[in-house]
C-alpha cells in the first residue's frame, strides 16, 4: 500500500513540475491523490478535445477559403474573356477568322471599315456581349453588313464565330427552348424565305435545323396556304410556319405584316393621284375591271372572317359584294355606288340604310386594289381619315 501511495504522489509531482508548479509543501493522502490523478486525465481530455476541435475549424476554413479561390478563378476566367474581346476591340490583339477550307485570316479591329455613312462598316453598342453560344460567357456582337459579326474568346484567343454571308445568309440570333441559336436567313429572293439555326458549343457547331417557305411557282411571289412549309426537315402548315417565326424571330405573321402596312397607307394617303369619275367611259370600267377577284381575308379589325367580290354577275351588272363566314354581309353594291378612282383605290358611297322616303344613311369605303390583294378602309364623307378594315388575299 505504501509503495502505491509512493507512486500516486511521485505521478502527481512530476506533473506538477511539467505544468511549472513546485512540488513544495506538497502532502497528499492517497485518496487525494487518486482523486488528483482522475482531475488531471479529465483536464488532458478536455485539452484533446479542445486541440481537435480546433483542427477541425482549421480544415473547416481551409476548405472555405480553396471554394472561395475556386470561385475567384472562375471569376478572373469569366473577366478574362471579356478582357480578351475588349482587348481586340482597343485594337491590342488580333482575330482570327477560320474558312471552311482551313484557311485563316487575321485581323484587327482597326483594319476593318468604320465609316458611319458606309452601309459596309462595323461598330458596336453598348449591349455587344452577349452568351451565343450557351457557355456562360459572353461573346462579342459587331453591327455591320448582312447582321455583322459574332467573335469568341477561347484557348487565350479571340475568333470569328459567325459573320453575315449576304443577303441569302443575313446573319442574327434567337432563344428557342431555353438555348441560344445562331441565325442565317435568307427572306429577300423569289420563291424562298429560309432561316438556318446553328447552335455553337467550343466553336464548332453541334446542332441545326431550318425553318423555310418556298413557293417557287407563286404567281405572286409570296408564300400561301398552297406553299411548301418545314420544319426541322418535317412538313408543316403556313399557320404552323408563321406561329414558329413569330415565336423564335419575332416576325409578323402575313396578316399582321400587311395590316400595319396599310395603316401607313391609309395615313399617308396621295390623294393628288388622277381621279377617274364614274361617267361610263371605257377608261372608268377598265380600272374596275382590273380589280375583279375574290379577296379572302381571314380577320378584319372586329375579328371576322369573309370574302370581298367584284364581278360581273348573270345580268351583266357590276357588283361589290362583301360577305362574312357567317353569311351576314358587310355591304352588297352596284357599280352606280362608285364615285370615282382615285389612282388604284375605288371609292364607294354604299347606302347602308335606306328609310321609306327614300333618304339614306351612307357608309363611305376606300378599296385599294393590288395585284392579289386588296386594303378596304371606312372613310368619312370626303374619303379622307381611312380608317383601316382588312386586307383580302386573292391566295391566302
Amino acid at each position: 500500500m505504501k509503495i502505491k501511495q509512493l507512486l500516486a504522489c511521485s505521478l502527481i509531482i512530476s506533473t506538477a513540475m511539467m505544468t511549472g508548479c513546485s512540488s513544495e509543501g506538497i502532502s497528499l493522502s492517497s485518496g487525494e491523490a487518486s482523486t488528483e490523478v482522475e482531475k488531471n486525465d479529465e483536464s488532458n481530455k478536455d485539452a484533446s478535445e479542445d486541440i481537435e476541435a480546433k483542427d477541425k475549424a482549421s480544415e473547416s476554413e481551409e476548405a472555405s477559403t480553396t471554394d472561395e479561390a475556386t470561385e475567384d478563378d472562375e471569376k478572373v476566367e469569366a473577366t478574362d474573356t471579356e478582357t480578351l474581346l475588349q482587348q481586340f476591340l482597343d485594337d491590342e490583339i488580333e482575330a482570327t477568322s477560320i474558312y471552311e477550307d482551313g484557311t485563316e485570316r487575321t485581323f484587327k479591329y482597326s483594319d476593318l471599315p468604320h465609316e458611319e455613312d458606309d452601309w459596309e462598316s462595323y461598330s458596336y453598342d453598348d449591349d455587344c456581349f452577349v452568351d451565343l453560344d450557351n457557355d456562360d460567357e459572353n461573346e462579342l456582337i459587331l453591327n455591320g453588313p448582312y447582321g455583322g459579326m459574332y467573335l469568341d474568346a477561347r484557348d487565350g484567343k479571340v475568333y470569328v464565330l459567325a459573320e453575315g454571308e449576304g443577303t441569302a445568309g443575313t446573319l442574327s440570333y434567337a432563344q428557342y427552348e431555353n438555348l441560344t441559336y445562331i441565325v442565317h436567313s435568307d427572306t429577300s429572293h423569289g420563291g424562298r424565305q429560309i432561316h438556318i439555326f446553328d447552335r455553337y458549343e467550343d466553336g464548332e457547331v453541334v446542332e441545326t435545323f431550318n425553318l423555310c417557305a418556298e413557293y417557287w411557282d407563286n404567281d405572286f411571289d409570296y408564300y400561301d396556304q398552297d406553299s411548301d412549309f418545314t420544319f426541322k426537315d418535317e412538313k408543316i402548315t403556313m399557320e404552323e410556319f408563321e406561329a414558329l417565326r413569330k415565336e423564335i424571330l419575332g416576325y409578323k405573321t402575313k396578316t399582321e405584316w400587311m395590316r400595319d402596312s396599310a395603316i401607313y397607307e391609309g395615313e399617308n394617303f396621295d390623294y393628288s393621284q388622277e381621279k377617274i369619275i364614274n361617267d361610263g367611259s371605257d377608261k372608268f370600267y377598265e380600272k374596275l375591271e382590273g380589280c375583279f377577284d375574290s379577296y379572302y381575308y381571314p380577320e378584319d379589325n372586329n375579328g371576322n372572317s369573309g370574302t370581298l367580290s367584284l364581278f360581273l354577275n348573270d345580268s351583266y351588272e357590276y357588283t361589290l359584294r362583301d360577305l362574312y363566314k357567317n353569311g351576314d354581309y358587310r355591304f352588297i353594291s352596284s357599280e352606280s355606288d362608285i364615285e370615282y378612282f382615285i389612282g388604284r383605290s375605288i371609292c364607294l358611297k354604299y347606302p347602308e340604310t335606306v328609310s321609306e322616303n327614300g333618304d339614306a344613311t351612307f357608309t363611305y369605303y376606300v378599296i385599294t386594289c393590288y395585284d392579289y390583294y386588296v386594303h378596304v378602309y371606312e372613310a368619312d364623307e370626303n374619303y379622307e381619315n381611312l380608317e383601316y378594315l382588312y386586307t383580302g388575299w386573292v391566295k391566302y
